[in-house]
């Protein structure tokens, strides 16, 4: 009973501390997926999770409800805000749109190998979809604010990360705190490792580079550096651990080479390392044989180098993996046919290929799939990095936030495959932020509407009526009158 409400409870609370952080009706709803998305690190169970709704076919699970909400959010923000500029077919956008479209193509491609339609093939397309489809969504939302209101959510994110980060340290080192561990502590000397991924605050990247960059280091941001810096180190996780550390470079050397601001970056330097410094000290105090721990692992990684256990598995996984796709479609991967079904679940059964962004996307999509997700890598790295050197400071640091949260995640990306798999939506909103500060899509002026124009007068003429809202109109239809068709196949094939 006490699990139950507190999984009710908690994301209340970090909802909660985020509108009160904003103190505005327009962000808290943005706020909301986001937050939502860190899962069982508010005590939402979500791992394995699924959800029935009547009258659909499949079990959604929660990427499904994350995304669900997005659109809720998106419907809402068109109603509610104009937007200062018309939505850009820029070359970002395009590309994201030639990812969906890379991904559809799995949906003709296997009818044809089956010889036959089936309407699993589209559910089951769509965890790979996911990803530049809510960047698109969340560029149209986030076009609606202004970059101020942008500061307002990153820094209201950053804040709420915090103590849940304090909770992951406690449970990192035995302290029973949530009830959905996804791995058993194990013991190391006189410790308790309770290493885990899901209850990872999924934000941590992006609070730590929000307050590593802060303009100015208030008594605040460095507590939460130290908090951060802590739950990262007994991650027990090396590519959470070794992104940090580049972080804090990275950092440093904006403030001496792009800003040119030698004493500024000196003093924060000094400032910042001492704290992680006075952190670490602080472990070893307390939890002797967990920082013990993770200099063990960091050690074995810096001897061993590629050698280490860890990715020698993985480089196995890629290599059965490719030799297989090279042998039935090495353009457009396995698929999701019938055809290929035993095949791919017998190669997931020997091998974890979720361990891994690049096998899991190279399995079903080919090297199709992995050009479209080094595309995705690359252009938004590159767009977040030419921002660095922007004059304004506000911008120019945007940027940078941004670009470290890009590396943290082309650094995670060959052993883990939480951008796709858990985060996609989360993600992807990292992408959009990129788009609307390059493409300086900001509002300009704020022009609020009272009502919800959308929900006026609903009729049965409302499908049909041609308005700015027309394409959430001819959607919804679609959306009714395909279920109805299901259903109804359904009911004939019984």
């Amino acid at each position: 009973m006490l699990t139950v409400l507190l999984r009710f409870l908690i994301p209340s609370v970090a909802v909660a501390l985020v509108a009160w952080r904003v103190r505005n009706l327009f962000l808290v709803v943005c706020a909301v997926p986001l937050v939502l998305s860190m899962g069982e690190g508010i005590f939402i169970r979500t791992w394995g999770a699924t959800y029935s709704i009547p009258f659909f076919p499949i079990l959604f699970n929660w990427r499904d409800l994350i995304l669900g909400i997005v659109l809720l959010v998106w419907v809402y923000a068109v109603q509610k805000r104009s937007s200062s500029h018309h939505y850009p077919l820029t070359l970002e956008i395009t590309f994201l749109i030639i990812f969906i479209i890379l991904v559809g193509i799995q949906v003709p491609l296997s009818w044809a190998k089956d010889n036959s339609i089936k309407l699993g093939v589209v559910f089951a397309i769509r965890q790979y979809a996911y990803l530049p489809l809510s960047a698109i969504i969340w560029i149209d939302i986030f076009r609606r604010l202004t970059r101020a209101e942008a500061w307002q959510l990153l820094d209201a994110l950053a804040l709420v990360t915090i103590p849940f980060a304090m909770l992951y340290a406690l449970s990192s080192v035995g302290v029973p705190i949530f009830p959905d561990l996804g791995w058993d502590p194990i013991t190391f000397g006189s410790a308790i490792i309770a290493r885990d991924f899901l209850t990872f605050p999924v934000w941590s990247k992006l609070a730590l580079a929000y307050f590593l960059t802060r303009p100015r280091q208030t008594m605040v941001s460095l507590v939460a550096i130290g908090v951060l810096s802590v739950s990262i180190l007994l991650s027990y996780t090396r590519s959470w651990v070794m992104p940090a550390g580049v972080m804090v470079l990275i950092s440093g050397l904006y403030y001496l080479i792009v800003k040119r601001q030698f004493l500024t970056a000196l003093t924060r330097g000094i400032i910042i390392i001492s704290v992680i410094a006075i952190s670490s000290l602080i472990l070893n105090v307390y939890v002797p044989d967990n920082l013990l721990f993770v200099v063990e692992r960091l050690r074995e990684a810096q001897e061993e180098g590629i050698n280490t256990g860890n990715l020698l598995s993985r480089a196995e996984t890629w290599t059965e993996i490719v030799a297989y796709v090279e042998r039935v479609n090495p353009v457009f991967g396995a698929g999701f046919s019938v055809d290929t079904g035993d095949e791919v679940a017998a190669i997931n059964n020997a091998r974890i290929v979720g361990d891994s962004l690049w096998t899991l996307v190279m399995l079903p999509l080919g090297w199709s799939g992995i050009v479209a997700m080094v595309g995705y890598f690359g252009i938004f790295t590159i767009l977040s990095a030419k921002g660095i050197f922007h004059p304004d400071i506000n911008r120019s640091r945007l940027a940078l936030v941004m670009f470290l949260v890009m590396l943290w995640d082309i650094f995670r990306s060959p052993v883990s495959s939480d951008q796709m798999y858990v985060y996609p939506v989360g993600f992807a909103a990292i992408a959009a932020l990129i788009v609307v500060e390059f493409r300086n899509l900001w509002v300009e002026r704020i022009v609020e509407h009272a009502r919800l124009r959308l929900l006026a007068g609903v009729s049965l003429n409302w499908f049909a009526r041609d308005d700015q809202y027309w394409l959430i109109r001819r959607v919804a239809l679609a959306l009714v009158v395909g279920l109805l068709v299901i259903q109804a196949v359904r009911m004939i094939v019984r």
